[in-house]
């Protein structure tokens, strides 16, 4: 098993013979730690520069080197944005021929983006920090190994189904690679502004699309059959999580709620967590505890219903003794 975010709190209580689970770094905080200590920097910049060329008479002394610095300044934010797409591209279980990602490719590929932002910074003449720096750096390994370990995973998976040399071979670099980016795409929050990326993975999309719908064991294989292992793909591929965007809203209304009621009490964290594991359902239907075990569980609303008392009665309040003159 694999798990985003560290989740320390799981971690703790896991072992290998119950959940042999890998605790892989995610990605929405990996990129924020970079925007935080280059991008936003680079912004800064372009805005400040902005700010120096306006009101500037074209025709005066000091505009082209003004606008000079702010073109400079626009196209190392337009250079650092692209070395964020290359890295968002990089990190799927599957490279850009659809073929399992690499560990060790994905490593190089990932401390190259970084490298290059590095450059940019040191060309807008600030450093990163030491431990700036270091945070980055270090969840690097861990990235590309929660990638390999999801993908060992699932091959494990899909050694226990009996298939054909033939019909593996389809499942792995067809069927798979068809699955994972449809249903990445509805997994997918990425910004309206964020145009090629969006771009990017619909051609992925597409592409693979094409590949399955084409190959001729697709054509071929028997309905049925080929239902039954479409949707087993499908299960399997939603099964990878690289990043915690999706459920940062739910953390933004928990601080919101806690700084509005000046703290949340544990008793109402308690329910709020169950809620969350127990009631609330992904696009397949399945809440994150059946995820995560496997297993069904009662409906959270109909299992209180069934398992809660008699509700206290109201408290008899002492009448007031009429007093008469």
């Amino acid at each position: 098993m694999t798990v985003s975010d560290r989740a320390k709190a799981l971690l703790k209580v896991t072992t290998p013979d119950y959940l042999s689970t890998f605790s892989m770094p995610d990605l929405f905080h990996f990129m924020q730690d970079l925007g935080q200590s280059v991008g936003g920097r680079l912004a800064l910049q372009v805005s400040s520069a902005v700010r120096n060329l306006s009101g500037i008479d074209c025709q005066s002394e000091g505009y082209d080197l003004l606008n000079n610095d702010l073109q400079e300044k626009e196209t190392r934010l337009e250079q650092y944005k692209t070395h964020r797409e290359s890295i968002n591209k990089a990190v799927h279980p599957f490279d850009e021929n659809d073929e399992f990602t690499r560990a060790d490719t994905l490593k190089t590929q990932l401390n190259v983006q970084y490298t290059k932002i590095r450059g940019l910074a040191k060309k807008a003449a600030f450093k990163l920090s030491l431990e700036k720096g270091s945070k980055v750096l270090n969840q690097i390994p861990d990235i590309a190994n929660g990638v390999a370990h999801w993908i060992g995973w699932l091959k494990q998976q899909t050694k226990q189904l009996d298939l054909s040399i033939e019909e593996k071979n389809w499942m792995e670099k067809c069927l798979l690679p068809y699955a994972y980016w449809q249903v990445d795409q509805t997994k997918k929050t990425t910004k309206k502004k964020d145009k090629r990326l969006n771009q990017y993975y619909h051609n992925r999309v597409s592409k693979a699309k094409n590949r399955f719908v084409q190959n001729p064991l697709t054509i071929k294989m028997e309905e049925k059959k080929k239902e039954e292992l479409v949707n087993w793909a499908f299960r399997q591929v939603a099964t990878f999580h690289r990043a915690s965007s999706r459920v940062e809203g739910r953390n933004g209304y928990l601080a919101f709620v806690h700084h509005a009621n000046k703290g949340i009490t544990q008793r109402r964290k308690k329910v709020l967590t169950v809620i969350h594991n127990f009631d609330i359902r992904r696009v397949d239907d399945k809440t994150p505890a059946q995820t995560l075990f496997n297993k069904d569980f009662p409906h959270l609303f109909e299992f209180i219903l069934e398992n809660m008392d008699d509700l206290p009665k109201p408290r008899k309040r002492k009448m007031k003794t009429l007093i008469k003159y």
